[in-house]
């Protein structure tokens, strides 16, 4: 419509201009042309804009709520690692979901987004430990059990309890069933009962032993208070087998370390006596000149003294005892053997004694028949000369017949029966006594 009213404006215009400019002519009469009449200009329509749109409130994010079933999921996992003392076998692992844990408790209900996350992360750390850890960790509760019955096993424990020993293995075979089929966790518990079944039989092994060296040596005689207390906790240990393992481990204990006392006691005073008793025997046998009359006897024995010295002396103490006992056995026979032979010595220089008193008072009997001597009071056998004491060579010469003389009493007897001359004796003048009788025949 504008354009429409424009363009009409610049019609006129120019018409106007063009009949300015040149001079007017009459125009023909035209015929009136009916006048046209121009529309009026319609107004605009007015377009009612619509109001501005009001911007939207900004609405809140809702807030998040607290992770409490994931905190409570963490915590009970957490716990798990700890009693499973996989922190213990998986350091590093835990530290960084321990790490993870406390960042979503510092967060939990400030920052329940970041709580979130946290705790999250933590779980999963937690549970990835647990796959790892358990069999790791239900091995070695395993191989623990394992050298707790291979050590049992090398002992009397099975010919000691037979009822006992039995319970045990079952145990352990249980729990290896379980480890097999990767029931890690539930062999762990099973594994540990085996463990201390095995361990108890083991001491029970030691205290029977030691209440046994402690009546064959007779240590109770020392110290009697002790030796009945280990015997009391040793039965107490007994009964509690299979019942309550942790309490009969700790009176199986006390078994021990009583009767240990009782023995570090007695068999030191055990001990003095075992070599005192081989101290008199030996200082007897060197009374009697053992170490000379039965040399090879008593070097002997002395070694096996000394050797049970040395025993005491690198802590070997029933060692020590038992060779002192042997040595004391030793050093008595020594002792008797020289004593018979001292005694035998004495009998054959008493005899020799009487021989050579016999000799002399047949020579002299002789020579009274002869008159070669005059008549001489013989001497009383009360004043003979007593016999000299044996010395330690007399002993060892015993048994030597070619150093004894062999003539006796009755063999000078059988002598004179024979008619046989008695050996020649020397007169006062020198002259042979036998020499002289046969010159005293003649004459008559």
């Amino acid at each position: 419509m504008r354009k429409m009213l424009l363009g009409a404006c610049a019609c006129l215009i120019a018409l106007a201009l063009f009949s300015c400019a040149t001079a007017p002519k009459k125009a023909p009469e035209q015929p009136q042309q009916p006048a046209v009449t121009e529309p009026a200009p319609q107004p605009a329509p007015v377009v009612e804009q619509a109001p501005p749109a009001e911007e939207p409130a900004a609405v809140e994010p809702e807030p998040v709520a607290a992770p409490d079933d994931l905190k409570s999921q963490a915590e009970t996992l957490r716990k798990r690692v700890y009693d499973l003392t996989l922190n213990d076998l998986l350091k590093d692992d835990t530290a960084k979901a321990d790490t993870a844990f406390f960042l979503g408790k510092d967060t939990f209900g400030k920052d329940n987004e970041a709580s979130t996350a946290a705790y999250t992360d933590a779980v999963d750390q937690y549970t990835a430990i647990i796959d790892k850890g358990l069999p790791i960790l239900a091995d070695q509760h395993r191989a623990r059990a394992a050298a707790t019955r291979d050590t049992t096993s090398k002992t009397d424990a099975s010919e000691l309890f037979p009822d006992g020993y039995p319970i045990a293995e079952s145990s352990f075979q249980d729990a290896q069933a379980r480890f097999d089929s990767s029931d890690f966790e539930n062999s762990i518990p099973v594994f540990d009962t085996s463990n201390q079944l095995f361990l108890l039989l083991y001491k029970g092994t030691l205290a029977k032993k030691s209440q046994d060296l402690i009546a064959e040596r007779g240590y109770d005689a020392f110290d009697p208070g002790n030796f009945q207390l280990a015997s009391d906790k040793y039965q107490e240990a007994l009964s509690l087998y299979n019942v309550d393992n942790g309490k009969a481990l700790i009176a199986a204990d006390e078994a021990l370390l009583r009767y240990n006392m009782t023995i570090e006691k007695g068999r030191d005073l055990y001990l003095a006596g075992k070599k005192g008793k081989a101290d008199d025997s030996r200082q007897l046998a060197l009374s009697i000149k053992a170490d000379v009359a039965v040399k090879d006897d008593f070097s002997v024995a002395d070694t096996n003294y000394r050797a049970a010295i040395d025993q005491v002396s690198k802590g070997n103490i029933e060692a020590a005892a038992d060779q002192f006992d042997t040595s004391t056995t030793m050093f008595t026979d020594a002792y008797a053997r020289a004593k018979d032979k001292r005694e035998k010595a004495v009998v054959a220089m008493q005899a020799t004694q009487e021989q050579r008193v016999a000799s002399e008072s047949l020579a002299k009997e002789a020579e009274l028949k002869m008159g070669i001597v005059p008549e001489a009071v013989p001497v009383p056998e009360s004043e003979a000369a007593p016999v000299p004491e044996a010395t330690p060579q007399d002993m060892e010469n015993q048994g030597d017949t070619s150093a004894q003389p062999e003539a006796t009493a009755q063999d000078s007897g059988d002598q004179a029966d024979s008619g046989s001359q008695p050996d020649a004796v020397q007169t006062d003048d020198g002259q042979d006594s036998s020499a002289a009788a046969q010159s005293s025949d003649s004459a008559q």
